[in-house]
């Protein structure tokens, strides 16, 4: 168990699963009355890893640390592009700010969704997913966990696990993970 700040974090393998396909996205595809329409990245010269929702719009990522933003889920506009190039994997939200996790510790941060910075988070390893929790962010990666509540300070947890910590899911009473060792992790 690690206690930083107001949050308490402890994660314990409960299961062992397969982790789903995490591959690239390279087009956006979007559902219309049980059909689906095709719209690709214009001028793209990365590999798209995800698309997420981020309270005002939606944000795609990619390598070479890639950002590209839309209203409405289709008609995507380049952002920005981090310093160094990383992959990006993962973002969230709460009502001020918006975080984009990646490889190497990467943070970036934006108050509209459009404009990111980075931020020093003392982590070196990967970062795959990011939660907001309605009080904390809580960034997981190679064994590790990175935690803020501001989304500009961050402290880091080193977890007994040296998995890679893909996929997460939090709910009011926990957080539950999934990592590449077929393993599933549950927060108390």
């Amino acid at each position: 168990m690690a206690t930083n700040g107001q949050l308490t974090l402890s994660l314990d393998v409960i299961a062992r699963t397969r982790p789903p396909y995490d591959g690239s996205v390279v087009t956006i595809i979007r559902e219309n009355d049980n059909s689906w329409d095709r719209y690709s990245f214009s001028n793209s010269d990365v590999d798209m890893h995800r698309v997420q929702w981020i309270g005002n719009g939606w944000i795609g990522m990619g390598n070479r640390g890639t950002v590209y933003t839309s209203a409405n889920g289709y008609g995507f506009s380049y952002a920005s592009r981090s310093q160094p190039e990383q992959p990006l994997h993962a973002a969230a939200y709460s009502d001020h700010v918006k975080v984009i996790v990646g490889a190497a510790g990467t943070v970036l941060t934006s108050r509209d969704g459009y404009s990111w910075v980075q931020v020093n988070t003392h982590v070196s390893e990967d970062l795959y997913e990011i939660l907001w929790t309605g009080t904390s962010f809580i960034a997981l990666g190679d064994g590790v966990v990175a935690l803020s509540d501001d989304a500009s300070n961050w402290r880091k947890v080193t977890l007994n696990t040296n998995a890679k910590i893909r996929h997460a899911v939090v709910s009011d009473e926990r957080v539950v993970a999934f990592g590449d060792k077929h393993e599933i992790y549950v927060s108390h």
